[in-house]
């Protein structure tokens, strides 16, 4: 190829040997421009470049954090034949790469041929790299068992039957997903100089690894940091070599240890690339992340200073600690889901029985539905610190999950109750002539149909003592509306808003009662997270995607089929647990025949079936109880007010994410729940009405899980980038369904784009203000970031969601 200019094609940073082209020449552009300006986005990576040559070669280079002798950065530069300086750079310790293009505004001709020589080098460099691992695999082979290294005599660690050396230098293997030797690294006797060996393959997927128990598992970065905290716990531990495969290697131990806890033992950079790696990597596996406190000190200078029993203790985990140090991060919306703790008796023995009904039997479901049926009997009449105990659960699954065990439960112990009444024997006890309850007390703890249009729905709440409502995935879809009378959307709707529907479908619930005699709960069969985001997610400001528990079913983690299961009998113990619950839930709630205004239509309402329970009828004050809490809860309670105190005073943005609704409803709910075990225990047992430390401690872990699972499936929502890639994929979308390009985009665009739906970021920059430029500044300003920086990030985020695909300058999207 002839080049635009002769010379050598070298660019140092500090402007010596540039070759510039003639200033005059408007044709041609500024070769000392374009380079500064592919410097400056490969340090916007973390790559550290102190000269650049345009010679179509691989060249490796230093990374931000990194001593000098490391080359984790690496790049390339070729030049078109119009002078236009074009290549790729990558950060190897982060992952992240770049795509440049010195000149934005080019013709589509440029760009083509621009595009084909990135394919050829491409193609290029991977017959390069298989030719390159063969070499690198012989020289594995031909390498020499280690069994002393200065370097690991350094270190203090002893020699791995796997190590191998080759003259002074240590090579540490590295395997893949099924424990194969895939490559290599080398280290120096000085530990200056770690080089993985050439054309390392699929760097995501390696890991080194020291075997130990496996009830929780640790992930570091280098081998020495991993052997250090192998050292002090006893514990498996992998080393991805590199906080960028942090994520990778997470996922991989995740699937391998399904049930193991998962921490990142990070290192502490002092540019904070370790930390924020590993918080992202346990995030996405449910786990655990920390990090030593002084700066730049990893866990094997911890352990060489200062010991193993002290790395022991600080990479402790405490799970029902509420702390700072004690970090656990949340899932994502495709990792971990649900895993409910044991409830406390009795409800574990409902639990338990429930499994044992269930023809998919499914541990989570069982759990969340034996809280319901005593949520949904433990009526209105206490309350706990002033809370009620009114839950609102949501439980997400797909279809065939075995949404529908709560209903079948409920229904096969009020069938159960009506016969052993008319029996007069039941479990443990007794039913009398002096009974408190009849057929149609146990007939209105039936969940309400999910079939019933709106209406219908607020006339049948009004007749029950259960506050349980089934609605199906159909009417909380995106498309539905709330405003439709026979959409069970407007069931869900209800229940949020209270009595909204109920006054204006059934005028006896007018004046601010709530529709149901019983504790309002309400199970929400869902199928997807985006549709929980859109339907449940509107309005994280005012704490309401916060006052529920939401439960996400994994149906892998389902047990085996018995299609047989559910035809046993109600075993008697839990039979004889609702028969007690009934009586305490019954007492002092009326008919509407009861009421002095009704009393003339007495005889008509109970022959025409109207004589309902209506919501607007107090329970009298003598009946009312408050339970207070005994020394373990009140400890408990000071504890959940001490942290609440401390999350208010950090939020000096005045920022309400799910995280902060989160965080200022926690204890109204753990208070709300407990109040629930405790008052099911106490129906049981007699017992003072006193909610105990167990019963906060059960309900912690309860609500913990529930927030955990809740915040993973609202992370689109609650995370300004993505929010600024779907209001910016909105934007674009809206500007290609015009007939005709804009007067800005032809400014800046060409009919070509236009036709293509291609999007170049100077036609972004020059539009006005707009939703996502808006939520852009948002994250300028919180993050100390230029636009175009945010911008790219916004970019790639989009890109991933398949929004869009990113032109090869980086700064041009074309819609999917």
């Amino acid at each position: 190829m002839d080049l635009p200019m002769s010379g050598s094609f070298w660019m140092l940073s500090d402007g010596t040997s540039a070759i510039a082209s003639n200033q005059n020449d408007k044709k041609t552009p500024d070769m000392h421009d374009q380079i500064s300006s592919f410097e400056r986005d490969a340090g916007s990576i973390g790559v550290l470049i102190s000269g650049v040559s345009c010679d179509r070669k691989f060249h490796r280079c230093n990374v931000e954090g990194k001593n000098r002798s490391n080359k984790s950065g690496s790049y390339w530069l070729d030049i078109s034949d119009e002078g236009i300086v074009f290549g790729w750079a990558k950060n190897w310790t982060t992952d992240e790469e770049i795509s440049f293009t010195g000149v934005h505004e080019i013709s589509a001709e440029i760009r083509r041929n621009i595009d084909l020589k990135r394919v050829e080098f491409e193609r290029m460099r991977e017959q390069e790299a298989v030719k390159g691992l063969a070499e690198s695999m012989q020289r594995w082979s031909a390498a020499h068992s280690c069994s002393a290294h200065i370097y690991l005599e350094k270190k203090n660690i002893p020699v791995q039957e796997d190590m191998r050396h080759e003259g002074s230098l240590l090579l540490v293997p590295t395997y893949d997903e099924k424990d194969n030797v895939i490559a290599w690294q080398s280290i120096s006797s000085d530990g200056s100089d770690k080089k993985y060996c050439k054309y390392f393959p699929y760097k995501k997927h390696a890991y080194y690894r020291f075997l130990g128990y496996a009830d929780t598992i640790y992930i570091a970065e280098g081998m020495a940091t991993a052997y250090a905290v192998h050292a002090s716990t006893g514990a498996t531990v992998y080393s991805c070599f590199d906080a960028g495969r942090l994520s990778a290697c997470s996922s991989f131990v995740r699937s391998k240890y399904p049930d193991a806890d998962i921490v990142i033992a990070a290192d502490n950079d002092s540019g904070g690339i370790g930390q924020t790696k590993a918080k992202s990597a346990a995030a996405s596996v449910s786990g655990y992340w920390f990090a030593p406190s002084d700066t730049g000190k990893d866990w094997w200078d911890v352990w060489h200073e200062k010991g193993s029993e002290f790395v022991r203790q600080e990479l402790h985990i405490d799970k029902e600690a509420v702390t700072e140090k004690i970090d656990k991060t949340v899932a994502s919306i495709n990792g971990k889901f649900s895993n409910l703790p044991k409830p406390p008796y009795p409800i574990n023995e409902i639990a338990d029985w429930i499994m044992t009904t269930m023809p998919t039997p499914h541990i989570d479901i069982a759990i969340m539905s034996a809280w319901a049926m005593v949520g949904a009997f433990s009526g209105r009449k206490d309350s706990f610190l002033k809370n009620p105990p009114s839950v609102i659960m949501t439980l997400l699954a797909i279809n065939g999950a075995g949404k529908d065990t709560l209903s079948k439960a409920m229904n096969r112990v009020i069938d159960a109750l009506l016969e052993a009444q008319s029996k007069g024997v039941v479990g443990q006890g007794t039913f009398d002539a002096k009974v408190s309850y009849d057929a149609r007390h146990i007939n209105s703890f039936r969940p309400s149909n999910p079939s019933m249009g709106t209406a219908q729905m607020a006339t049948e709440d009004n007749t029950r003592l259960s506050g349980i409502r089934l609605t199906s995935e159909a009417g909380l879809s995106k498309q539905s509306k709330a405003g439709d009378g026979a959409n069970v959307r407007a069931s869900a709707l209800q229940n949020s808003a209270k009595d909204a529907y109920g006054q204006l479908y059934y005028p006896a619930t007018r004046g601010g009662a709530s529709p149901a005699f019983g504790v309002p709960y309400t199970v929400i069969d869902e199928s997807t997270p985006e549709t929980y985001v859109s339907g449940m997610m509107s309005d994280v400001a005012s704490g309401a995607a916060a006052r529920g528990l939401m439960i996400r079913i994994d149906v892998s983690k389902s047990g085996a089929t018995n299609y047989l299961a559910d035809f046993g009998d109600v075993p008697d113990n839990i039979l004889y647990i609702f028969h007690k619950m009934i009586e305490e839930a019954v007492r002092g709630e009326k008919r509407k025949a009861d009421r002095v205004e009704f009393s003339e239509y007495a005889d008509e309402m109970e022959k025409n079936g109207t004589d309902n329970f209506i919501s607007d009828v107090p329970v009298p004050m003598e009946l009312r109880r408050m339970f207070r809490p005994d020394d373990g809860a009140i400890a408990i309670i000071k504890e959940l007010a001490a942290y609440q105190d401390t999350i208010r005073g950090e939020n000096v943005s005045n920022d309400a994410t799910l995280e902060w609704a989160h965080a200022v409803r926690r204890p109204q709910l753990i208070f709300r729940l407990a109040l629930i075990a405790a008052r099911t225990r106490v129906t049981m047992t007699g017992e003072d009405c006193s909610v105990t430390g167990e019963d906060m401690k059960a309900a912690m872990l309860f609500v913990d899980e529930c927030h955990r699972v809740s915040t993973a499936n609202s992370s689109d929502y609650d995370n300004k980038y993505n929010r600024a890639a779907i209001s910016l994929r909105e934007w674009i979308s809206l500007q290609f369904s015009k007939p005709a390009p804009t007067k800005i985009f032809m400014k800046h665009g060409t009919n070509e784009m236009f036709r293509t739906r291609s999007m170049p970021y100077s036609v972004l920059g020059a539009c006005g203000a707009t939703a996502w430029k808006k939520i852009i500044s948002e994250i300028c300003e919180q993050n100390g970031k230029s636009p175009i920086t945010v911008f790219k990030e916004v970019s790639a985020i989009g890109s991933a969601s398949n929004y869009w695909t990113i032109e090869q300058d980086g700064t041009t999207l074309k819609l999917i």
